[in-house]
């Protein structure tokens, strides 16, 4: 899976940001947002067929489950009667196992209420990490201001501001935030 990942995240580099950071899975939830929606495509239904959208749950949950691998440690499990099957692979990390393109599945499914990121808030609580440099969330930031995306340079600040590093990155973050 690590093999996959990172030719998913050279496959997409011209238009997303994939550098396995913990602000890329952010910049996912973004562009899940901004290309199909927050809405969901079946969020009040007990099954979804992702009909053509499969192959994009399957590269972004691979990517998005070793990002947290490379963060949080872990190591990846197939399904002993689902070999190679993305949806059933388990991401096993301290004290969690968690299902990566799974959890991308219901992203699309049911829009932003299933974030990518409240699933990293969750297990953050669980598991411990090392502190990210603030350096890929700043860029991403810088990236969406150049764009006239001050919305989304937003996110990124806010999000950056929650991660609490040290004195001078968060007065950075609060100057950048009042002007966007």
């Amino acid at each position: 899976y690590p093999a996959i990942a990172e030719h998913v995240a050279q496959q997409h580099r011209a238009y997303l940001e994939l550098d396995f950071s913990m602000a890329s899975v952010c910049a996912l939830d973004v562009f899940l947002d901004e290309t199909y929606g927050t809405a969901g495509e079946a969020p009040d239904a007990g099954a979804w067929d992702a009909g053509p959208k499969g192959p994009v749950i399957m590269m972004l949950g691979v990517y998005f489950g070793e990002v947290l691998r490379r963060h949080f440690g872990g190591h990846w499990r197939e399904d002993a009667e689902h070999p190679k099957n993305a949806l059933k692979t388990a991401l096993v990390l301290p004290g969690i196992e968690i299902f990566p393109a799974a959890r991308v599945w219901e992203r699309l499914k049911n829009g932003s209420r299933d974030g990518l990121e409240s699933l990293v808030a969750r297990i953050r609580t669980h598991v411990p990490q090392q502190l990210e440099s603030p350096s890929p969330w700043l860029n991403r930031a810088a990236l969406f201001e150049r764009a006239s995306r001050l919305d989304l340079a937003l996110v990124f600040y806010t999000k950056l501001h929650h991660l609490a590093f040290d004195l001078a990155t968060r007065n950075l973050v609060e100057q950048k935030m009042r002007l966007a």
